[in-house]
């Protein structure tokens, strides 16, 4: 399910409200998948910006600090 979600566009760097974690940090450890999931959400959040030949969009519109 979360590769699905992630294929498909969810934002991996969105946190909660109540204690700022993304979904890599919100694995239960306890939960039968805990390890491939971890390894899969840290993974894909490492290679942000290496995967999809080096494209990243953006959630929300921003102005840029540096010519990219």
């Amino acid at each position: 399910m979360v590769k699905y979600l992630v294929e498909r566009g969810a934002c991996i760097f969105a946190t909660t409200l109540s204690d700022h974690e993304t979904a890599a940090e919100k694995c239960e450890e306890d939960e039968e998948g805990f390890d491939g999931c971890s390894e899969y959400l840290y993974s894909m959040q490492e290679k942000l910006g290496i995967l999809n030949g080096g494209v990243v969009y953006a959630l929300y519109d921003y102005d840029s600090q540096n010519s990219d």
